[in-house]
């Protein structure tokens, strides 16, 4: 057993699909993350900061 299956197990997800993300072949969405984050027993917590101003 691979260790992403038990990841994979708890966010209803297929292996293939947490190698991908883990392997940089794809940018996880935010509902994603809100899925993967209680299969990772982490707390999902996104900060935004002001920006620069490109103008």
């Amino acid at each position: 057993m691979s260790r992403l299956s038990p990841v994979a197990d708890r966010a209803g997800m297929a292996h293939h699909q947490i190698a991908e993300i883990e392997g940089g072949d794809t940018v996880p969405t935010l509902p994603l993350l809100e899925r993967l984050a209680p299969a990772l027993e982490a707390e999902l917590d996104i900060h935004l900061a002001p920006g620069v101003d490109l103008l």
